[in-house]
């Protein structure tokens, strides 16, 4: 289980409210936003500030990621929370992210 600490913000799941994660297991330091323009397909553009969350290394109750690309769920209601891919994602702001836990 994630211990909880009062000083850090803590993310649970949208559903079963179970604390999934810390602050600190965001990626350490945080990916430079993207300097350049690019078209997103799913946005239709790129925003200035970040708006998607990373994770930097797996977490325990995530099971077995060692596929290529999925998508993981609540340990506790199996809401899906996520997905990950090795080869990377683009962020919000056109960065592209590797290794993607997001």
């Amino acid at each position: 289980d994630i211990q909880i600490d009062s000083n850090i913000n803590n993310y649970a799941c949208r559903i079963c409210r179970k604390i999934l994660f810390r602050e600190d297991h965001f990626e350490d330091p945080p990916h430079i936003p993207a300097q350049h323009q690019l078209k997103s397909r799913k946005l239709g553009c790129i925003t200035k500030q970040c708006q998607s969350y990373f994770l930097r290394s797996q977490l325990p109750w995530m099971g077995n990621i060692d596929a290529s690309e999925g998508k993981f769920s609540c340990i506790h209601c199996n809401t899906k929370i996520g997905n990950w891919n090795w080869a990377g994602a683009q962020c919000s702001c056109g960065t592209w992210v590797v290794p993607a836990i997001q």
